[in-house]
């Protein structure tokens, strides 16, 4: 999915953690994907993952997310 996130040139936003390896180990290898917001489900809530994002959406450009990992919340 992260691949296809990247082909399409989409930020992925998830709460999977086998997601959140794969992203690391693409960084390890220096691999290049679109950028990862990974979010631990029992540590956000819906609204505070939504203003997470929307903040994250005005301050970077997607170029600036490429091969990034974003925790939220912030």
């Amino acid at each position: 999915m992260l691949a296809r996130a990247t082909l399409l040139d989409r930020v992925f936003v998830s709460n999977d953690t086998d997601l959140l390896q794969i992203a690391n180990a693409c960084l390890n290898q220096r691999r290049e994907f679109s950028g990862l917001i990974f979010a631990r489900q029992m540590g956000i809530t819906i609204g505070k993952a939504i203003d997470d994002l929307e903040l994250i959406a005005r301050v970077f450009e997607p170029e600036e997310m490429r091969s990034r990992i974003f925790y939220i919340p912030v």
